[in-house]
């Protein structure tokens, strides 16, 4: 092994004390340089306390030594604060050395179990002089160490050479350059083989990370979890960076999805020029954090920017194209241009259509988004028509339990709820919930959803009790899902004030509008939704008599109102009506 050693690397001092060290272990015939060296750098960073610790507590039941005036063995420490010290240690380690912490950990861990032939020896002759009964049994006890301690070497050797098991030919590479004296090449190339063992180890959790965000029961925190880790194990992978935005996306961390998403845009960029594919990708997720945050001006500019980046790579009518359109259908459908909207879904439908035929999945998602444009122009029945034809598609696509049939089912029910058919769309909503309730269990946001729109008939039909339990059951599902500060939640508290306002009950009502404006705030910042949570406030104080308390709230409310949607929009008028109720 001395022709593939390391020592050329490392400075006398610390060569002087790594062989120290290794006298210490008494490990006889075993350089600390082996290996490739590696091991030198973890011995190098090793606290030998644990060791002496576990060297006391063989001893501690000792009696003192009187005959030759030594002192008493000290108590070892509590097993916790042992473990609890090493974890810590690891834990730097990792961060130092720049490898996974599993590996750094079963490398110390292997180290401190060594135990000095010595010491050991030292204990036997001490117990065979004071304490012969106990000398059969610590005798054997020491004998199963040092046994036990030839068999960890082999167990580091192993482990040692485990570090770089990313990248065997760097580490090959590295052995010959140490030999032929080139020491600084050395060093290079077992860094990238380390670096290429991180970037097997992230690739991993990016894996973990996956399955639980696209799981059928998802678990984004999970998720989060995993895409974080691996985007510290190898930093600056765009599609690493992307999907930490995605999952901070789906738990309405907004603000945090931009940063993440606008990492992985400007590394995508680098690497790809402006007009890649992947970039309208990313610009096009950009939109959507804007979009969540009722920025519409900049979700439209970055959808458009996709549309023209995949209108030039790919043509106008490709799948990629029909998603930028539909994109940009849902802006303007928020921001009640319905007719624009239309437009730019009939444009993805004939795209969609003509790439995949009459019966593609693809279509009966464009149809959907028809038909919520129409249904909110009052065109409940054009919308229906929508609707069914997405169902049939779906249905023959997936069969009937499917969470895109319940989707279409739920929309039906929309349909025939807003045509003031509640019971039809109690029908609707149940197939749904039971869908939904099959697919995913019993906690998932989908089936919040469903029990929010079930709760939302009861009211219609003035069961308001029955709504309110809907209402609670969908709170409780969400929280569970996204935690208490999501404006999933702030919906449903909102539902729930609009339930104990119809019962009379305006105090209740306004304590569950605070919290959904509190939520939306934290989330939103200025919004549309912190605006009709203002407006819920200021009617339940304007229901109270309280037309001084609920005017602030109706004026903050004109305010967003007008700045997201101008003068001419329903939302718009529907404050300045209340603003002028609570002047007369």
């Amino acid at each position: 092994m001395a022709g593939e050693s390391l020592e050329g690397l490392l400075t006398d001092c610390t060569k002087e004390r790594l062989c120290g060290l290794a006298r210490e272990f008494g490990l006889k015939g075993y350089s600390p340089f082996d290996k490739g060296g590696l091991v030198s750098f973890l011995l190098e960073k090793a606290d030998h306390d644990a060791l002496r610790d576990r060297l006391l507590a063989v001893e501690k039941h000792l009696p003192p030594v009187k005959d030759n005036g030594d002192a008493p063995f000290s108590p070892a420490p509590a097993e916790k604060e042992i473990k609890e010290k090493r974890l810590s240690k690891m834990a730097t380690w990792g961060s130092i050395l720049g490898v996974p912490i599993a590996v750094i950990a079963l490398v110390v861990t292997l180290i401190l179990s060594s135990s000095s032939d010595k010491h050991l020896i030292d204990v036997k002759n001490k117990l065979e002089e004071y304490n012969p009964l106990k000398r059969d049994a610590v005798i054997k006890e020491k004998d199963e160490l040092l046994t036990e301690k030839e068999k960890k070497i082999k167990e580091l050797e192993k482990a040692v050479a485990e570090l770089c098991v990313g990248a065997p030919g760097e580490r090959r590479e590295a052995l010959k350059e140490i030999k032929n004296g080139n020491n600084e090449k050395a060093r290079e190339l077992l860094k990238k083989a380390i670096s290429a063992q991180c970037g097997v180890v992230a690739a991993d959790y990016f894996q973990v990370g996956n399955a639980y965000f696209y799981d059928k029961k998802p678990d984004y925190r999970g998720a989060l979890a995993a895409y974080l880790e691996a985007d510290r194990l190898a930093p600056g992978n765009a599609e690493y960076l992307n999907m930490v935005g995605r999952a901070y996306h789906a738990l309405a961390e907004y603000t945090r999805a931009l940063d993440y998403f606008e990492k992985a845009l400007a590394i995508r960029k680098k690497a790809s020029g402006e007009n890649h594919p992947d970039v309208a990708t990313f610009l096009n997720n950009l939109g959507g954090a804007y979009y969540a945050l009722g920025d519409h001006k900049k979700a439209i500019s970055y959808f458009e920017q996709a549309l023209a980046i995949d209108e030039k790579a790919y043509g106008k009518e490709h799948p990629d194209v029909a998603r930028d359109l539909n994109n940009l259908g849902g802006v303007y459908d928020d921001l009640r241009d319905q007719q624009k909207a239309i437009s730019y879904y009939e444009q993805a439908l004939e795209i969609v259509r003509k790439t995949y035929g009459e019966k593609h999945t693809y279509v009966a998602s464009t149809l959907n988004n028809l038909g919520l444009s129409y249904q909110a122009l009052g065109e409940a029945k054009k919308a229906m028509s929508y609707y069914e034809q997405a169902l049939a598609i779906d249905e023959k696509a997936y069969g009937k339990v499917h969470p895109d049939v319940a989707t279409d089912l739920n929309n039906l029910g929309e349909a025939w709820r807003s045509l003031g058919e509640p019971k039809k769309a109690m029908s609707y909503y149940e197939q749904a919930l039971a869908i939904d309730e099959k697919a995913y269990g019993k906690v998932h946001p989908d089936v919040a959803r469903d029990r929010n729109n079930l709760g939302a008939a009861y009211y219609i039909l003035r069961d308001y009790k029955k709504a309110i339990s809907y209402f609670e059951q969908a709170q409780a599902i969400d929280e569970a899902v996204f935690g208490k500060e999501h404006s999933n939640v702030a919906r449903d508290l909102n539902n729930l004030g609009v339930a104990f306002r119809a019962l009379g009950d305006h105090k209740k009502a306004i304590s569950y509008f605070e919290q959904a404006l509190a939520i939306d705030e934290a989330v939103f910042g200025k919004h549309p939704d912190v605006a009709l949570d203002l407006n819920n406030v200021g009617s339940a104080y304007y229901q109270l008599g309280r037309k001084d308390k609920a005017k602030p709230y109706f004026e903050k409310a004109y305010a967003i109102f007008k700045q997201f949607h101008g003068d001419d929009h329903p939302d718009t008028k529907m404050a300045k009506e209340w603003l002028e109720k609570c002047r007369n």
